[in-house]
């Protein structure tokens, strides 16, 4: 309906054999046309501002309060774009920066950036011209906001504000894009901002339509990050989230002929590395052996082969996991057999002489040693046999 808001419960999923429907926690008839965009920032447990712009081009935001699965307050409609002028906005988003709160819509070719205080009032408004053409890509981050026009033109605005007014600072960013062949439809940054990638397609600029049925993505590095920096003081203890630093760092190695691990000490103490640390060089040494064959000069090779960080972080992850089984009172016959097997793959280890190998001392010795003496005390249920050819599967002679 026209100006109508409606707001459902619906459950994070379905009951196992019984039916379920969302549920209407409320309806809204708003002061504007037929709503055509609308934006949610939460800013409390059950609450938060709902802004909305209709296909007039009027935008409007409402406080909604006590919001949960059985009710919710709408009100406070605030007025923040009343002109009638027929550009519809086409994105909001909001952005909150040193306790000050800024709605930004865009219309077409034209950013809106609204003020508001601590207290929520409104202290200051702001429209930004980019290039004078079509927007097709907005995004924020602190107080800088990334933009990107129709011709692929990507501009970096710094907002402040200054006795109650907001000032706002222009920087063009340079990309490796053809303007007058191309047009962008949008684009987006990766987790930690290593890529950025550019949604495209042909365009012919002499008859002004498009030339290629197929969209395709541009994929730009952000040459101010230091990829290897960011993976090596990274402090989750995980790899998981920084996928496009690997990836950067990999493609940037094949271009530029090199190998990953420059600017990480070449004195690394093995025996004291982390498992994280361990899987990050494991990833390097991996790149490494990719590209070996690419580079022109070898004068040193400062991190150890694939294979040898490989088994020095599988030692690592055994210990831990054979610990923490030793902690159970009882155990389960597949956790018997696990620990069995682990210690299996420590044994194998120690002949193949892969301590002395990797040169790493006291701290890999020692935890080996405390978990293999315990595990050989431990008696241990018949390996599952092959049901093929009937023989243990680890071939351990029993």
């Amino acid at each position: 309906m026209n100006g109508d808001i409606t707001v459902w419960s619906i459950p994070e999923k379905a009951i196992s054999g019984q039916d379920w429907k969302p549920h209407m926690l409320s309806r809204y008839s708003s002061q504007l046309d037929r709503i055509v965009t609308m934006y949610w920032h939460h800013t409390s447990e059950f609450g938060g501002g709902l802004c909305f712009a209709d296909i007039a081009g009027k935008m409007n935001v409402v406080h909604i309060s006590n919001l949960n699965k059985d009710a919710v307050n709408i009100d406070e409609e605030t007025s923040f774009w009343s002109e009638a002028d027929k550009v519809v906005i086409d994105k909001i988003t909001v952005m909150e920066h040193d306790n000050y709160t800024f709605i930004l819509a865009v219309k077409q070719r034209i950013i809106l950036i609204f003020g508001l205080n601590k207290n929520g009032e409104v202290f200051g408004q702001k429209a930004c011209y980019v290039d004078d053409v079509y927007i097709t890509g907005l995004h924020h981050i602190g107080n800088t906001i990334h933009v990107l026009t129709l011709p692929g033109i990507f501009t970096e605005l710094t907002l402040t504000v200054q006795d109650e007014k907001i000032n706002v600072s222009e920087t063009k960013i340079p990309l490796k894009f053809d303007v007058k062949k191309y047009r962008t439809h949008g684009y987006f940054f990766s987790k930690n901002l290593a890529l950025l990638g550019l949604l495209g397609q042909q365009w012919d600029h002499e008859i002004g339509k498009k030339s290629g049925k197929d969209a395709l993505v541009f994929i730009f590095q952000n040459q101010e990050m230091k990829p290897i920096d960011l993976l090596w003081n990274n402090t989750t203890g995980s790899l998981k989230g920084h996928w496009d630093c690997l990836e950067v760092l990999r493609i940037v190695c094949i271009k530029e002929k090199r190998f990953p691990w420059l600017g990480i000490s070449s004195d690394l103490n093995y025996d004291t590395l982390s498992v994280y640390h361990l899987k990050l060089l494991r990833q390097l040494a991996r790149i490494s052996e990719m590209v070996i064959n690419f580079v022109p000069v070898i004068k040193n090779y400062d991190i150890k082969p694939f294979i040898i960080i490989h088994y020095l972080l599988q030692i690592k992850l055994v210990v831990h996991r054979m610990k923490k089984l030793f902690k159970k009172k009882d155990l389960s016959l597949f956790q018997r057999r696990s620990i069995d097997v682990q210690n299996f793959f420590l044994k194998e280890m120690v002949a193949k002489n892969i301590l002395p190998k990797a040169n790493v001392g006291k701290t890999f010795i020692e935890d080996m040693r405390c978990v293999m003496e315990v595990a050989n005390e431990l008696r241990y249920p018949d390996m599952i046999q092959c049901i093929w050819c009937g023989e243990n599967i680890l071939f351990i002679a029993k």
